[in-house]
């Protein structure tokens, strides 16, 4: 699966956010928590696309 680059999305408050997007249709959001990073959503990002029509 080859996914796009991680994408820049700079916030109002200055905070930098990183983000993906592969696929089509509906989409499905997941925000990294805690100490994860977007690098991480790589592997769940796979795995989601196998399972969601």
């Amino acid at each position: 699966m080859k996914l796009e680059r991680f994408k820049p999305f700079p916030t109002s408050d200055g905070a930098l956010l990183q983000y993906f997007d592969i696929g089509e249709g509906k989409p499905l959001i997941v925000l990294a928590g805690a100490q994860t990073s977007v690098q991480t959503y790589r592997y769940v990002a796979r795995e989601l696309k196998k399972t969601i029509v």
